[in-house]
């Protein structure tokens, strides 16, 4: 029988500062490009979350970051993303 794990909760809030996972073995680069790679997306604000369910009714947490070195606004999944402690 199959056991009920519970419901997921959001790991971050909104003011949160997160900064992504290390996803250098997912990219073919060279060592020049590795250097560019770390320095672009560093350190971000959670400016708001967004819940959406996939076809198993499962609630997937999503969050809008707006990334400070670059001031771009993108959407990640939690899984992406890491909290930064002060």
């Amino acid at each position: 029988m199959a056991q009920n794990k519970g419901t997921a909760n959001p790991k971050f809030s909104i003011g949160d500062r997160v900064t992504e996972k290390n996803r250098k073995g997912m990219f073919l680069l060279s060592n020049n490009s590795l250097k560019d790679f770390d320095k672009r997306r560093t350190t971000g604000i959670i400016l708001d979350m967004k819940v959406q369910e996939d076809k198993r009714g499962h609630a997937n947490f999503y969050y809008f970051v707006k990334w400070l070195e670059t001031g771009t606004i993108n959407l990640h999944h939690q899984m992406r993303l890491h909290l930064l402690e002060d």
